[in-house]
């Protein structure tokens, strides 16, 4: 598995333990990641419908992933 994909899995997971929107920084920092990778990631979930966007600029999962 690559390591973008396990970054996507690690993103996943830790927005289904928090259960509320997240900034690009929160997650970075949750997951001990530089943002750069954090975005990478984010980008690909947007683009595949697994998170959207809300209040502005941060993130939740879609509702098809949250349960």
């Amino acid at each position: 598995m690559s390591k973008r994909k396990k970054l996507e899995k690690r993103i996943l997971s830790l927005f289904s333990e928090i259960g509320k929107p997240l900034t690009l920084a929160e997650v970075a920092q949750h997951l001990g990641e530089p943002q750069k990778n954090v975005y990478k990631a984010l980008r690909h979930l947007f683009e595949n419908d697994q998170i959207h966007t809300v209040e502005g600029r941060r993130y939740k999962l879609s509702n098809s992933d949250s349960g």
